[in-house]
Parts: structure tokens; C-alpha cells; sequence
């Protein structure tokens, strides 16, 4: 049985004094737990997207990506890395293009592999 958390929490800096919302307040639950996965916001048509790429996912490395849309309060499944599974990585929006850059691929061995989603 996993000891990942499937369950999302925010840091609401907008408060005073600043708090955590309750779990799975503002963002819903994972379908599975993830977790060493590169994450970023990016703009999308009407609201942000809250994007996971890479890291081990259910307890397997994997090269899935996904994102939080918030019109429809639900994950939604993406494209998948053109490169290896990767856990351990990082992401990063720029021009509102999603790169993930790094990682690693078992325990850790480091990779130099990135992606443009």
C-alpha cells in the first residue's frame, strides 16, 4: 500500500495572517498519488492550468502529464513526455510554453533530458 497522499492543499497568501485551505478545497483530489513530478502554472482559454508532468505515479515512474482545470474542477489527462519516465524533475512556463527539464530516471541517476509541451 502507497504512503503517497492523493489529496491537494493550498497556501492561501491572500489571507491575514496567511493559511493552508482544508484539503482538497481548491483543488481536487488525485486519481492516484504522485509525487517527484515537475509542476507549473499556465495560462489556458478562460483560467489557469495547474500542470503535473513526469514523477511516480501510483507508485511507478511515469512520463504522464496532466492539469488542473478549473472551469471543470478536474483533472485532465495530457500528452506523455517524448522521452524517458523521469521522477524527481522540474517544470517551468515561459511564453506560456511548458517545459520539463531534469530528473531523474531510477533512484538516482540524473538525466539531462527535457521536453516542450
Amino acid at each position: 500500500e502507497s504512503e503517497n497522499l492523493t489529496s491537494t492543499q493550498c497556501y492561501d497568501l491572500d489571507r491575514a495572517p496567511a493559511t493552508w485551505n482544508p484539503q482538497n478545497a481548491d483543488v481536487a483530489q488525485l486519481s492516484a498519488s504522485w509525487w517527484g513530478m515537475g509542476y507549473a502554472v499556465r495560462a489556458g482559454v478562460d483560467a489557469p492550468q495547474l500542470w503535473l508532468v513526469a514523477g511516480s505515479r501510483g507508485g511507478i515512474t511515469t512520463d504522464q502529464t496532466a492539469y488542473y482545470d478549473f472551469l471543470l474542477e478536474a483533472w485532465v489527462s495530457s500528452s506523455r513526455l517524448a522521452t524517458a519516465p523521469v521522477y524527481r524533475t522540474s517544470a517551468i512556463v515561459l511564453e506560456n510554453e511548458l517545459y520539463q527539464a531534469g530528473g531523474a530516471l531510477l533512484q538516482f541517476n540524473t538525466t539531462g533530458n527535457a521536453n516542450v509541451m
